[in-house]
């Protein structure tokens, strides 16, 4: 009885323990880890900044993301430009025909308004001339 809880024990074990190829990884990261503490407690410098270390840990986490969102991104800003001379091109054409429209309708209201004051100028010196038939 002694023997299957020792081979059970023993299984127990050796399924709770980590696998032999994730033990060197695990020991070459608290290596890398204890080089860096080493660095900051012993007062050297390390090799690199805070924010070039932070920015390698993120490559190594999500580059391939990062590169990913970046192609997208490149894409869509590319896509919103042509989108954006699209827009002012068609902008600029249509302010260009409204201006061309709006000074021909000054234009002609200002052609309609002279005659009206013509017509009236013409009327009010008939009128003139008749109070000045009847004052004699």
């Amino acid at each position: 009885m002694k023997a299957a809880k020792k081979k059970s024990t023993a299984k127990k074990a050796a399924k709770a323990a980590p696998s032999k190829k994730q033990l060197p990884k695990k020991r070459a990261l608290t290596k890398k880890k204890t080089k860096s503490m080493d660095n900051q407690t012993s007062g050297k410098k390390p090799t690199q900044t805070e924010g070039e270390s932070v920015s390698k840990i993120r490559d190594i986490l999500f580059g391939e993301q990062m590169a990913n969102y970046d192609d997208r991104f490149a894409t869509l800003e590319a896509a919103l430009r042509s989108e954006v001379e699209a827009l002012k091109e068609s902008l600029t054409t249509e302010m260009r025909t409204s201006v061309a429209d709006l000074k021909a309708l000054v234009q002609k209201e200002k052609e309609e308004s002279n005659d009206r004051n013509v017509a009236r100028r013409q009327l009010a010196d008939k009128l003139q001339k008749v109070v000045d038939d009847l004052r004699k």
